[in-house]
């Protein structure tokens, strides 16, 4: 805390107090739901006000950027113990790397898939220190594996060309959660707001889901699904892109015979309604791998809806591999009408999901 010198004018104090006041209303606050990953609403907005009321180009001058978000499922092997799909990590670094020297503005999240994920859930890591004996040597662990995957993907976008720099929420992130352990507030932005200054240094922020502080359960996890909505709710982009290893979002499992690609999700943001194109007539159903601590496909789903609804974002899942995917990282994909979307070819086509008044 800031002291004030005895020769102080109490005027001063006062502006020191109404600062730190304002400070304090900034801080970026998550509610999190079920699968940790819900931001509230009215958190949401005093977000957009704590990022429009500092008078600079900061929080609503970066319409521009893209957020990518860099599924586990897209880079790694999700079912075999900390190996790279080295393929796939290539084709993603190789998409990025292109639209970079093309002059596209982008930040970069990446999931922890087989790295992280099978020690998050052995040692309960999500559920706190108590939840395990050795949860603090799990802990370690666990950000020890991920972080591996961050050098292995800041090396290769690095080698590319990409002036990428990693922002790791641990430990400048500090959450604190609720009593019956469904959510948390952060209490310490930290690396959040972080992410702001790198990219207008000129760097390319790369974020990951990480463990972090929590001051009631000693640590837990945030997702890079909840991370992406917090970095939305700062940047307010335009559109954002989550890259998986399927081509979207599909009515079933993939591999089910009757799966049907969604080619778009129309969300009213007043309501949340969501209207699927095909209309489905029946709830989706996917999988979600055994040692997955984050959610799944539902999970990113919901997050992605959550951000068309608050930010008023374009959102495309799809393949690395995907033409669409490249186009609407580059901000030249054409939303309507995409029959690219139909068939079975792996290079086209993808889920958008797009706000509706």
């Amino acid at each position: 805390d800031e002291r004030l010198g005895p020769g102080m004018k109490s005027s001063r104090f006062v502006v020191a107090f109404a600062a730190s006041v304002a400070t304090a209303t900034a801080i970026l606050l998550l509610r999190l739901v079920g699968n940790r990953s819900k931001i509230d609403g009215s958190v949401r907005k005093a977000l957009k006000g704590a990022g429009r009321s500092t008078g600079s180009s900061r929080g609503h001058l970066q319409k521009d950027v893209v957020i990518v978000k860099l599924g586990g499922a897209a880079i790694t092997n999700k079912n075999k113990y900390e190996t790279v799909d080295e393929k796939s990590m290539q084709a993603a670094v190789e998409l990025l790397a292109r639209h970079h020297k093309n002059g596209i503005k982008m930040v970069i999240v990446h999931g922890a898939g087989s790295f992280g994920h099978f020690h998050a859930k052995k040692y309960k890591i999500s559920q706190g220190v108590s939840a395990h004996a050795q949860s603090v040597h799990g802990a370690s662990l666990c950000r020890r594996s991920v972080k591996l995957l961050n050098q292995k993907l800041l090396t290769k976008l690095t080698n590319a060309g990409v002036p990428a720099m990693t922002v790791s929420p641990f430990p400048s992130t500090v959450t604190c959660s609720d009593a019956n352990g469904r959510g948390f507030s952060i209490e310490e932005e930290g690396s959040l707001a972080a992410v702001e200054k790198v990219l207008s240094a000129g760097y390319v922020p790369l974020v990951h889901g990480d463990v972090i502080l929590d001051s009631t359960l000693g640590h837990t996890i945030l997702s890079g699904d909840t991370i992406i909505e917090a970095i939305c709710s700062r940047l307010h982009p335009k559109r954002a892109v989550f890259i998986t290893d399927v081509r979207g979002v599909f009515s079933r499992p993939p591999s089910d015979p009757k799966a049907k690609l969604i080619q778009t999700v129309r969300i009213e943001r007043e309501s949340g309604r969501m209207r699927f194109n095909p209309d489905l007539g029946e709830a989706i159903r996917t999988e979600t791998a055994e040692h997955d601590v984050t959610g799944g496909i539902q999970a990113k789903l919901a997050s992605a809806a959550r951000i068309v609804r608050a930010e008023g974002t374009t959102i495309l899942i799809g393949n690395v591999t995907s033409k669409t995917t490249s186009d609407a990282i580059g901000g030249t994909a054409t939303v309507e009408g995409d029959a690219s979307s139909e068939g079975n070819d792996m290079n086209v086509g993808g889920t958008w999901l797009i706000a509706e008044k």
